[in-house]
């Protein structure tokens, strides 16, 4: 079996990171970076639309646009309580964008007809440094168990003192592999087994409530180079695509 070389300093040196919704119902908190593909010179449209604690001062909210090679294409720090990220790229390929909620939730959303996040077509990396961060309810997550791989094992932690969730993990054929109902007061690994045949496949995880307890914000991610690889999507078939384009990301 082969490891996945997409290791968290792979992802900083690409500046790969990333985050994905293109449905107001999935909030998002603190910084994600998301990558997509692109077009040159059409232009990429989408909103950052904050709900929550600084809803009434937007100015911690801020995004910053990369290209594949780390240079910098566009950023900004909007003063509008919804932010519109919006640039005109100059060569196809892959993005990234850094996007910071400061003290709120946030849901994207495509804009301006723009194509770059439509059908929630981009990844989320979920790493130990990069952690995948929802607030409440959310859609299943799909993520990729390479080939070999016998056991998937990521770590779950409510962020909030006596919250909780319920996370499963669901493996290629809808069928629960795992499920654990936690306060996840402190970082915990749910484990699930992988079967013969089960490799080489997308799987996903779904969070949702657990008796007794609030739900609200939960942190989830996987290890940095360890067996799978660091990035998740709303889109099975566009994390497929993601990882295939991304160096070092399959084995």
């Amino acid at each position: 079996m082969r490891r996945s070389r997409l290791t968290e300093a792979t992802l900083v040196l690409l500046l790969i990171t990333a985050a994905c919704a293109s449905a107001a119902d999935v909030w998002l908190r603190e910084t994600h970076f998301i990558i997509y593909e692109v077009q040159a010179g059409a232009e990429v449209a989408f909103t950052m639309t904050p709900q929550g604690s600084g809803t009434a001062d937007p100015a911690p909210m801020s995004w910053r646009a990369y290209d594949m090679d780390g240079a910098i294409i566009a950023e900004g720090r909007p003063e509008a309580s919804t932010v519109t990220v919006r640039y005109i790229p100059r060569e196809s390929g892959l993005n990234i964008a850094r996007l910071t909620g400061g003290r709120n939730w946030y849901s994207l959303a495509p804009a301006g007809g723009s194509t770059a996040l439509a059908d929630d077509c981009y990844g989320i990396v979920s790493s130990e440094h990069a952690h995948l961060h929802t607030c409440g309810d959310a859609r299943a997550m799909y993520f990729y168990v390479p080939e070999g791989v016998r056991r998937v094992r990521p770590f779950v932690l409510a962020s909030s003192p006596r919250e909780g969730a319920t996370f499963r993990i669901i493996d290629p054929d809808g069928k629960v592999a795992a499920e654990m109902a936690d306060q996840f007061d402190r970082p915990t690994r749910v484990q699930a087994q992988v079967e013969a045949g089960q490799d080489g496949r997308v799987w996903s995880f779904r969070l949702a409530p657990a008796e007794g307890m609030p739900f609200d914000d939960v942190v989830v991610w996987f290890e940095s180079g360890g067996d799978v690889p660091p990035l998740v999507s709303y889109n099975p078939e566009a994390l497929e695509r993601l990882l295939q384009k991304i160096p070092g990301a399959l084995p």
